[in-house]
């Protein structure tokens, strides 16, 4: 990354960016990379971030390291009001949570910040010059209400996702149909009302307040590039003319170490497994990974496991903790799985332009900063500023950044690879489980395997899990790496 040039700026105007995201992985990932960007890319820019102690905890090495190479950005912990919210202590990650019953007991916990985040912003030296916020927090609207500072919404989805939780927001409730075509697409989406997020078929309260929230707002961020989703850009921009296409986010990691230490640690030593990998001829390791919050059942995973086996390729198996039940500890060990297999693109070359200086993920970002500056002006009656000169040296979308093979499941997140980008591959029909399917997915899987090397991505739809299989030849989890 290389040091951000001098940019003149009025002296009232020292700009400090908050940023409070949710406390997910999905969100605290990709915005404190986010932060990290802020920071290069322009001198005399303080970030902080704020979140909850243990939170904090698994970020701080990697803010340790972008404060050492002279950025100015911090990291300041908030107690997160989990017994008054009825929680069990040391829920602070939405990943952490234990049962279904906890997710609404975590988001009271989370509007119960509200308050102690006041607090701390009335301290703050310098005072804040903008509020950047997870769309699931439409609280932090009356915050940036309150001190009169302007909030953008950052989105660690696609365009082509938000402008369908808008086509789709009164649609979902008034029909009785299973079917759902999105109206006023630049293609023709279609989903079933299984295949739609649970907040959009049973919260639709909730998913007005976040799109209210979002509409609110000063700007929104999104952690794409234009040219992998122009036409639902474009298609967004009507509803809200200030988005600006910013990532992918991810780009920002150039060392090693930054890149294993943001989110959760895996269980395997990250030398040992880059080792590993470098022992594999390209594009030979199959990645297995369905994310931090998908519950996954052990007979589900059985036959995801044998379908892997069957494979007859080396491949990385992510199983979330809480998914490793005893059922599936005994079938792990009776089984002998672990020991039996002990041994065992064009679209990335646009996502890096869009982040280099001159791409339109690089000039957006400067419009961030230009337009936090014109509002500051504008409260303190300057009429002009100096412009500025920028120096800038996130799961799915690290995988399009490298060109990847991928196999999704249909969600409403998933179904834009189906429509324009890519050619779908169907191995199983509509909502069949994934019990006794693993022979299916490796019969399409070989046929995926034989096509690696070119720009397709292949999609696929097995029950309703978010991804299932992502061919894969660099890296565990969600790490990305630097050839």
């Amino acid at each position: 990354m290389s040091p951000p040039m001098a940019t003149q700026i009025h002296h009232h105007h020292h700009l400090h960016f908050l940023i409070v995201p949710l406390m997910s992985q999905s969100h605290l990932i990709p915005m404190t990379d986010f932060a990290k960007l802020l920071a290069a890319h322009h001198c005399g820019l303080t970030v902080t971030i704020i979140t909850t102690p243990l939170n904090a905890a698994c970020f701080q090495p990697l803010i340790n390291r972008a404060t050492s190479s002279g950025f100015d950005i911090r990291l300041i912990p908030l107690r997160f009001p989990c017994s008054e919210a009825g929680l069990p202590e040391s829920i602070e990650n939405l990943d952490s949570l234990t049962s279904p019953d906890h997710v609404t007991l975590f988001f009271t916990a989370t509007s119960l910040l509200q308050r102690p985040l006041e607090k701390l912003i009335s301290e703050l030296k310098p005072p804040p010059s903008c509020l950047i916020t997870s769309n699931a927090l439409p609280w932090t609207s009356e915050i940036a209400a309150k001190f009169d500072i302007p909030i953008y919404v950052f989105n660690a989805i696609s365009c082509f996702t938000l402008l369908c939780s808008n086509r789709i927001e009164d649609r979902i409730i008034n029909t009785d149909s299973d079917s759902i075509l999105v109206p006023d697409m630049p293609h023709r989406i279609e989903f079933k009302k299984t295949q739609l997020p649970e907040i959009v078929r049973k919260n639709a309260s909730k998913l007005k307040g976040i799109l209210d929230h979002m509409r609110g707002a000063r700007g929104l961020l999104v952690n794409s590039f234009e040219d992998m989703e122009m036409k639902y850009v474009e298609g967004y921009k009507k509803i809200a003319e200030n988005t600006w296409c910013i990532g992918p986010v991810s780009l920002c990691n150039k060392e090693v170490s930054d890149k294993f230490d943001r989110g959760n640690k895996a269980a395997i030593d990250e030398h040992y497994c880059l080792k590993w990998l470098d022992s594999k001829s390209s594009n030979s390791v199959i990645y297995a990974c369905f994310g931090s919050l998908c519950h996954i059942s052990c007979s589900q995973l059985i036959e995801i496991g044998l379908g892997l086996e069957s494979l007859n390729q080396p491949f990385i198996w992510i199983i979330r903790g809480a998914d490793k039940s005893a059922e599936l500890e005994m079938w792990l060990e009776t089984e002998e799985f672990e020991e039996r297999n002990k041994e065992r693109g064009e679209l990335g070359e646009m996502a890096k332009k869009a982040v280099e200086e001159g791409g339109s993920s690089y000039l957006n970002m400067a419009l961030l900063i230009e337009d936090v500056i014109q509002h500051a002006n504008q409260s303190n009656g300057v009429t002009k500023t100096n412009a500025l000169e920028p120096s800038l040296g996130s799961g799915t979308m690290g995988l399009i950044f490298r060109g990847l093979t991928i196999i999704l499941g249909k969600g409403i997140i998933d179904v834009k690879l189906e429509t324009d980008w890519f050619t779908a591959v169907r191995l199983l029909n509509g909502d069949i489980d994934i019990q006794h399917q693993h022979a299916a997915l490796v019969e399409d899987s070989k046929m995926l395997m034989s096509r690696t090397g070119t720009t397709t991505t292949h999609v696929c739809r097995m029950s309703n899990q978010r991804v299932l299989i992502t061919l894969l030849a660099w890296e565990l989890i969600n790490k990305t790496r630097s050839w």
